[in-house]
């Protein structure tokens, strides 16, 4: 919160640095604090350092050493550790191992604390594990009904698992709790494509969720998708590229974008795009690189590049379904007959 008010008054990052490290001057305690300040570049490493009465905190391209700040006993509890090491990655995106680091907190220390849930499905959505995500965001609902934090993600990943009586159960219960949240009209916009399949009606819900918050991406996805199913396309682009601007880090965004552009026969710009990001913000991200492969398939002369992308992607993650099948698709374009059957 402080660094977005430090954002709209054009302030630096070092100040809202700043204003987080006096923030654990007043209450040591505050995990918020320490979160916020992992997102801001502090490494994990100095937050966890520890003088026998207090730590310093410091950003690693600060010239200075600023004043010691106490830090809560807490730091030394092994469950805040974890913690802090399973935040340290998320910020990182490092979302594998940020959601095994949430499972064994869930599992070893805080059982019912929606705040692990929450990060723990959030994380598995980004890393593209959609069932497990699912289960541990129904999971947190069912401790706090009354949460909202990532109920759009859970409204999509109810979507595409194809769990119809549980998205209308979504709806009904996110209807109960008010209509001015974004997740409520971003839940009944995916219960509209899924049950009355009208898409004209759900990029209106998707805007309604927009005005109410214009940094949601689960907004501009939704909508992206529903202008997708009406065929139009270039508007489908604009907001699917908007939500990769707003969330670099997220493949759905991406993945909306070659569809449009494969949509529109804009074959080479479909590469362009999905290979400057397996470049830049999807690096090691095994969706990313089958896609990026499955792109360059569709081209005959770039078949040996595509098999390179794929042969990679299983190299983060042998058990990927979906980059086996194209790599075994193009091994048989290339008449690499051995290696199909072995695969």
């Amino acid at each position: 919160m402080i660094y977005h008010c430090y954002q709209k008054a054009g302030g630096s990052v070092q100040e809202s640095i700043s204003a987080y490290r006096e923030c654990l001057k007043q209450n040591p305690n505050a995990l918020s604090a320490y979160i916020a300040l992992l997102a801001l570049g502090i490494k994990l490493s100095d937050l966890l350092h520890t003088h026998p009465s207090a730590a310093s905190i410091h950003h690693e391209n600060q010239a200075q050493q600023p004043t010691p700040v106490t830090v809560s006993p807490l730091v030394r509890q092994p469950w805040f550790r974890a913690l802090l090491q399973a935040d340290a990655c998320s910020t990182s995106r490092d979302f594998a191992e940020a959601s095994r680091l949430y499972q064994q907190i869930d599992a070893q220390y805080l059982p019912q604390s929606t705040y692990v849930l929450c990060q723990l499905g959030y994380n598995q959505y980004l890393n593209g594990d959609y069932g497990q995500a699912l289960h541990s965001l129904q999971r947190a609902q069912q401790i706090d009904p009354l949460l909202l934090k990532h109920m759009d993600i859970l409204a999509f990943l109810t979507y595409t698992e194809c769990k119809d009586n549980s998205l209308e159960k979504l709806v009904n219960h996110l209807m109960s709790l008010g209509d001015n949240h974004p997740e409520t009209w971003i839940a009944i916009g995916y219960y509209c494509l899924k049950k009355n399949h009208k898409p004209s009606r759900t990029v209106y819900l998707a805007q309604k969720a927009y005005a109410l918050d214009n940094t949601r991406i689960q907004a501009l996805l939704l909508k992206g998708l529903a202008l997708f199913k009406l065929k139009r396309y270039s508007d489908s682009l604009v907001h699917y590229k908007e939500a990769v601007r707003l969330t670099p880090y997220c493949f759905e965004g991406y993945k909306g974008v070659v569809d449009g552009y494969l949509a529109t026969n804009r074959l080479s710009d479909a590469n362009m795009f999905i290979t400057n990001a397996v470049r830049t913000n999807l690096k090691e991200n095994v969706r990313a690189f089958t896609l990026c492969g499955q792109v360059l398939a569709k081209e005959p002369s770039s078949l040996d590049k595509a098999r390179v992308y794929l042969e990679k992607a299983l190299g983060f993650n042998a058990k990927y379904t979906d980059a086996v099948i194209s790599l075994v698709e193009v091994y048989g374009q290339l008449k690499q007959q051995q290696k199909s059957i072995e695969l």
